[in-house]
């Protein structure tokens, strides 16, 4: 096992654009494997950060609207 000393640690999960919405934008999410962690995320990060999300499957795809 390699150990990497120095490597700044990633402030958002790439597969998350959620500092990057402003109100009123949505992602989808395509893979049904990814809907329980997109929510869960979701939920953590605005209880953390203040903005407020709601999520809808609509035709088997997860949609997140960032909401306030």
């Amino acid at each position: 096992m390699e150990i990497v000393k120095g490597l700044p640690m990633p402030k958002e999960n790439p597969a998350w654009p959620f500092t990057k919405m402003i109100v009123g934008d949505c992602f989808l999410v395509h893979d049904q494997d990814r809907f329980p962690a997109a929510r869960v995320y979701a939920n953590v990060f605005q209880k953390k950060h203040g903005f407020k999300f709601t999520t809808r499957t609509i035709d088997g795809v997860l949609h997140v609207w960032r909401v306030a």
